[in-house]
């Protein structure tokens, strides 16, 4: 494993989700540039070819993410939508 770790039990790895990812690094940008209060609630959003996914969390403290909602997807991605514009249009007109 590239010598990052000598154990499975090691910390010096560990897995996570992309939304939770998505989620921290948001967390990390807005710390850069913005005082956000604690309790401030935000959505992130990832709107792929084949899925969307979101996940919502609260500013608990500066470096401390709360859960609002879990992590939640669905095939209503991109190429869903092209295969099926022609029946959303129809609907609409």
């Amino acid at each position: 494993m590239l010598a990052l770790i000598d154990h499975l039990t090691s910390e010096k790895l560990q897995f996570i989700t992309e939304p939770e990812a998505a989620a921290m690094h948001c967390m990390q940008v807005s710390k850069e540039h913005f005082v956000i209060p604690k309790g401030k609630s935000y959505m992130v959003v990832n709107c792929g070819e084949d899925t969307v996914a979101s996940i919502t969390r609260k500013f608990i403290s500066t470096d401390v993410l709360g859960e609002v909602t879990g992590h939640t997807s669905d095939f209503c991605g991109s190429n869903y939508v092209d295969r099926n514009d022609h029946h959303l249009c129809g609907h609409v007109y």
